[in-house]
Order: C-alpha cells, then structure tokens, then sequence
C-alpha cells in the first residue's frame, strides 16, 4: 500500500524522480512535497485507489501528512 501511494506522489508532486533521502514517515507538509491543494488530489486518488469514503473529519494531519500515515489510515478503514 505504501508503495502505491509513493508511486502516486513521486508522479505527481516530484515530477517522476524519486528522491531517496524522502522517507515514507515525512511530513508532506513540513517537507513542501505537497500543499493543501495537493492533499485533495491524494484524498481523490485514495478513496478510487481502494474504493473508501473519506469524511472531512477524517481529513486530518494526523490521517494525510505523510505516507506511512495515509497507508495506516486505509488500512485502518478497510478492516
């Protein structure tokens, strides 16, 4: 899971280069990898990657600042 979702950031938020010293437990928001308006894009791909609803109170820092993070929260939502 972790790995698709990389995938989907590196092609859209890094312009296909992966950078290796981006960890998946980095802060989107800290790192600048992605702003707010990238966060809905990532919240599009996930809810049509794994078929999720996502509430706008589940749209937290907490849920969607770094890979690991959007990873346990589907996982979290797929049981």
């Amino acid at each position: 899971m972790e790995s698709a979702i990389r995938q989907f950031i590196v092609e859209n938020f890094l312009a296909g280069k992966d950078d290796p010293n981006f960890k998946n437990s980095d802060s989107f928001m800290e790192t600048r990898v992605i702003d707010s308006t990238g966060i809905m894009e990532l919240l599009e791909f996930v809810e049509s990657e794994w078929g999720i609803g996502v509430q706008d109170s589940e749209l937290t820092p907490d849920n969607f600042d770094s890979i690991a993070k959007v990873a346990g929260f589907v996982q979290g939502k797929l049981g």
